[in-house]
């Protein structure tokens, strides 16, 4: 099932690679992004694991932007079984998603209050934009599009900005 969510990034200079602010171990492709599971030995992550690729539709969720003050909000086409849980109280109100493989789609070019990106967040962009073939979109619209995206008859939760849909997860 794919599904869209949203991850914090950051630019490297010195690897000239884009990772995650709290793990530079792990690296972003143009392409699909597996994550092998070493506690498996296998190429998927199992269900029971907690390896896996951690993203949420929910900004609240992601602490790790705000640590990061040269970060970017992507937007992650999620590939593979997903596991939709509570976040921690700690981060929340939100979900995270965690799934065995993504693919970085968009970028929101707009702080949450749709203000211009901070100065060093715009340098994190341009490289962003000249790495990825992808197109940036004001948060407005990035929430919009996930909102339709996870509006399926299919699914338990199918708005991820309304806490009563998840306070039964």
């Amino acid at each position: 099932m794919n599904r869209l969510s949203l991850k914090a990034v950051v630019y490297n200079p010195i690897t000239n690679a884009f990772h995650s602010p709290t793990r530079q171990s792990f690296t972003w492709s143009k392409d699909v992004t597996a994550r092998a599971c070493p506690k498996c030995n296998t190429d998927q992550v199992n269900p029971d694991c907690t390896c896996g690729i951690y993203s949420s539709p929910n900004p609240a969720v992601l602490t790790e932007y705000a640590r990061s003050r040269n970060s970017v909000y992507v937007v992650l086409n999620t590939f593979g079984w997903d596991d939709i849980c509570l976040a921690p109280e700690d981060v929340g109100p939100g979900l995270v998603l965690r799934s065995w493989g993504a693919q970085i789609v968009m970028a929101v070019s707009t702080e949450l209050n749709g203000q211009p990106l901070e100065p060093q967040r715009q340098l994190c962009m341009i490289k962003l934009l000249e790495n990825f073939d992808i197109t940036p979109y004001p948060w407005g619209m990035v929430k919009t599009i996930i909102k339709v995206n996870w509006n399926q008859p299919y699914l338990i939760v199918k708005d991820p900005y309304d806490p009563e849909q998840y306070k039964n997860l």
